[in-house]
């Protein structure tokens, strides 16, 4: 699963899911990544990252 939002707490929550889902159905071992671009902070112009592996 691969991501991209404006809003880390959904997307954070998410990928916890899919991560669960996937220990779950015993896919073995499950990687998640988590990468935000800059700025940082109350900026609107934040984006968020995220994949589930």
């Amino acid at each position: 699963m691969r991501a991209e939002t404006d809003d880390g707490s959904q997307l954070l929550k998410t990928m916890g899911e899919k991560a669960l889902e996937a220990q779950e159905e015993g896919r073995g071992l499950v990687r998640t990544r988590l990468t935000s671009a800059l700025p940082v902070g109350d900026d609107p112009g934040v984006h968020v990252r995220g994949e589930v592996r």
